[in-house]
């Protein structure tokens, strides 16, 4: 690809007025990064600025870290500009999903309104930790916004690690809606005030994790029943203690869970510890 020299200077001029850096600085072939010190973040902004004053209906790449230069850029948009732009699609009222790709823009669409990240950031397979800055918290609530938007009846994953991009996203997603919705495994979010008795293990699994939910505030799609309590949801122990508290209130206890909070390390260890401690009490009542 050759590069157009107005094309260039534009480009040069936006950069200098987005970064503030003295057009000097803004050699075409300096690297973005290690010589000008622009993140993916401001990256991403920039390309936003120049989507726009371009009128370009989609972002330049799918994949930003292959953008190393102003020049790299200014061949990207000369090649864009020379051929036709494919529409857009609407973030705000998601249509039916037609196809994989359909769905990639959709899902795509729905972190860059969470995250108000620039769309040009959010490459399919960018890593949303390390590469987006995207935490367990953000995508948590991410996953709730995708739930709701898709109609989903149950989270896509009992474990929110293993989802480390958009595609990932976006493959989970195309999955469930390729075939039937099962009754989910966790039931809607209960009051904890109206905490029911627990019929079974899962129904005791579900109560718990809505607790945690309602003291921590995080989103329920975020609280894997097997996730680390302090190195995946950043809950250290004195939040858990509250969390304990609450549990200890509601189901009635007269005593602690455990005398070591040090051994609770996920959801499902104190809904074991609940389901040991009621077994106790009922075989204490039929005793009497």
């Amino acid at each position: 690809m050759t590069t157009n020299s107005t094309t260039l200077d534009t480009i040069q001029h936006l950069f200098a007025e987005v970064t503030r850096y003295p057009r000097e600085l803004l050699t075409p072939n300096a690297d973005l990064e290690e010589d000008l010190g622009i993140d993916s973040v401001k990256l991403g902004e920039i390309l936003a600025v120049l989507r726009e004053y371009f009128g370009l209906e989609s972002r330049l790449t799918d994949d930003i870290r292959e953008i190393r230069t102003i020049a790299t850029i200014a061949a990207l948009l000369d090649d864009r500009l020379g051929r036709p732009q494919a529409p857009p699609a609407a973030a705000s009222q998601l249509p039916a999903v037609n196809n994989q790709q359909d769905l990639l823009a959709q899902v795509t669409s729905v972190v860059a309104e969470v995250t108000r990240y620039p769309i040009e950031l959010l490459a399919p397979n960018a890593e949303l930790e390390e590469d987006l800055g995207i935490d367990s918290v953000k995508l948590g609530e991410i996953l709730a916004v995708l739930r709701e938007h898709f109609g989903l009846e149950s989270r896509l994953t009992d474990d929110i690690r293993e989802i480390r991009t958009i595609t990932t996203i976006a493959a989970l997603l195309e999955d469930r809606l390729d075939r039937p919705q099962a009754m989910p495994a966790a039931a809607p979010a209960i009051i904890v005030s109206q905490l029911p008795a627990a019929n079974n293990q899962q129904d005791l699994l579900a109560q718990v994790t809505n607790v945690v939910a309602e003291v921590t505030r995080y989103p329920i799609e975020l609280l894997a029943p097997n996730a680390d309590l302090e190195e995946d949801l950043g809950i250290d122990s004195v939040k858990l203690g509250e969390i304990l508290a609450v549990l200890r209130e509601h189901f009635g206890l007269e005593s602690r869970l455990t005398d070591d909070i040090r051994e609770i390390r996920t959801i499902a260890t104190i809904a074991a510890l609940l389901s040991a401690r009621c077994e106790q009490s009922q075989a204490v009542v039929q005793a009497a």
